[in-house]
């Protein structure tokens, strides 16, 4: 939360001023989206970019955090926290979402064999797992760590989605799924 703290000096015409920013982002006024990047901006593109190593898609996530915000500040509260901590959490929020997607799997993707036959049918045709045996290796894994890595992974939801789907508490699917990474660092490592 550091950078967001500091995105704006404290006073009485500051949070006047946010006061009546917020009231127009509320409103939807376009206008004052763009007058909210100039303030609050620089430290949340600040936490994208420490997040997200790749500038391309560090830019594609900072713009998916300004519509996630633009979507949500109808429903910020003021008397909840500050808007800079509250955007800051959305920010925080879209950049793991982002990391999860499909989309950016093969910017994050690093081999995890070493059999050359492997690396060149993977080069030939891009990566499928059934190059390095990890579908295989799913399959081993007990039935309730699997259903959990299959939805997180396979269907590309999150843990809160999948504790949902599966009607467990989120930490039960964060021990599945912690207990499924051990079982499977074991084979690759």
């Amino acid at each position: 939360m550091g950078r967001a703290a500091g995105a704006a000096s404290a006073g009485p015409a500051f949070a006047c001023s946010e006061a009546a920013l917020l009231r127009r982002l509320q409103a939807r006024d376009e206008r004052a989206l763009g007058e909210f990047e100039a303030r609050y901006g620089a430290p949340l593109k600040g936490l994208v970019h420490d997040l997200v190593s790749d500038a391309g898609m560090a830019q594609d996530v900072w713009q998916e955090c300004l519509l996630r915000l633009w979507q949500a500040f109808p429903q910020y509260e003021p008397g909840h926290g500050r808007l800079a901590s509250w955007a800051w959490r959305i920010c925080r929020n879209v950049v793991i979402d982002e990391l999860r997607a499909p989309r950016w799997r093969d910017l994050r993707f690093v081999p995890l064999a070493s059999s050359s036959e492997a690396y060149t049918q993977a080069a030939a045709g891009g990566f499928q797992p059934e190059h390095l045996g990890l579908l295989a290796l799913c399959q081993e894994l007990p039935p309730l760590q699997r259903q959990v890595i299959d939805l997180i992974y396979g269907h590309d939801l999150t843990f809160e989605q999948t504790a949902q789907r599966l009607n467990l508490p989120k930490s039960t699917v964060t021990t599945r799924a912690r207990a499924a990474y051990r079982a499977l660092s074991r084979h690759v490592a």
